[in-house]
């Protein structure tokens, strides 16, 4: 678990002022047979906003372009600043892996080594009530990853998108 408090102070000549407090959580689950689980939750919110300016609003983690580095707290198809905001909001992200349960039972295929990414990222505020995105991906060495997604946002589907890339934090396993 984690906990992060900002404070922003009306010092020398700055009128900022305003607390932010956000928790989170996050674990590993490994599901045997079924691989592994990854997971973070953070909720968050402002306690006070006196004066604050946009760059201090609580922004989340979007990716409008082919290339990711595939952080777990990464929206795939998310517009940069759309759902910024100054209230509460509840983001959650989750990653199983599934070491290859599918994919190793198809023959020629089953060579590659490769592993399936099943993914869920969930964004709840005020601007906007649900917004949720699905992805299935796949991966070799725990490193290269090719993944296709979708959005959803007030229960309309968005677009379906394409990445690629190199995930950012490369664990041994």
């Amino acid at each position: 678990m984690r906990v992060n408090y900002r404070k922003g102070f009306p010092v020398a000549g700055s009128d900022v002022d305003f607390d932010y407090l956000s928790v989170s959580a996050e674990d590993e689950m490994n599901l045997g047979l079924f691989g592994h689980l990854n997971y973070v939750v953070t909720a968050s919110d402002f306690l006070s906003v006196k004066k604050i300016f946009f760059m201090d609003f609580r922004h989340f983690n979007g990716n409008k372009t082919w290339l990711s580095g595939f952080s777990l707290s990464e929206f795939k198809n998310l517009d940069y600043y759309t759902y910024s905001t100054t209230d509460a909001s509840l983001e959650a992200h989750g990653e199983l892996n599934l070491g290859g349960f599918i994919l190793n039972k198809i023959p020629l295929i089953r060579k590659f080594k490769l592993n399936e990414i099943v993914g869920l990222h969930y964004l709840k505020t005020n601007v906007v009530k649900n917004y949720l995105e699905l992805s299935f991906g796949i991966e070799k060495f725990g490193a290269f990853r090719a993944e296709l997604f979708t959005s959803f946002a007030q229960g309309k589907r968005g677009n379906i998108g394409f990445l690629f890339g190199i995930k950012r934090n490369i664990g041994l396993q």
